[in-house]
């Protein structure tokens, strides 16, 4: 993806048409191909088509996006490794964490799933400002942390912290 960490979800599916062992998938990666094909929507729907949309990143609070956050776990890591997304969640679905604010406090007001995404996103072409979200794999933290680099867990705490991808 040339190191560009922001990138149309449909076209991120990373395989290897040799792997003997199944496809491997970049997660948050589209996994069901049939699924795709055989949505109406999908089948008319082009890169080309997409609207362009400059992605601003704002260390002005008061123009963070609030958003939803959703589980980005691909179905290998919980359905065939038995590696548990926290909730149990499965791909693309609503985080079951706590909401959080803007400086990263749980806001204990029974919402789950929002967070911040620091900056916001504009349609360039007709100048609106777009809803945005973003999503973390919630297996590569807690318990799951021993088998990074470093032992260190991401992807449980709903704030958007690209690892060392430079923004």
């Amino acid at each position: 993806m040339n190191n560009n960490p922001f990138y149309p979800v449909v076209a991120s599916k990373q395989s290897d048409p040799n792997d003997t062992l199944g496809e491997f998938y970049i997660s948050p990666a589209p996994f069901n191909e049939l699924a795709i094909i055989t949505n109406a929507a999908n089948r008319s729907l082009r890169l080309r088509d997409l609207n362009n949309v400059d992605i601003v990143l704002t260390s002005d609070k008061s123009k963070w996006s609030k958003c939803v956050v959703v589980e980005t776990a691909n179905p290998f890591y919980y359905s065939k490794q038995g590696f548990p997304t926290l909730g149990d969640v499965k791909n693309f679905e609503l985080r079951q964490s706590p909401s959080i604010g803007k400086d990263g406090e749980m806001l204990n007001n029974g919402t789950f799933g929002f967070s911040y995404f620091p900056g916001y996103a504009i349609d360039v072409e007709s100048g609106e400002r777009l809803n945005i979200f973003f999503g973390e794999n919630s297996v590569f933290s807690g318990d799951n942390s021993a088998i990074l680099e470093g032992g260190i867990g991401i992807g449980g705490d709903l704030i958007f912290n690209p690892s060392s991808i430079s923004l």
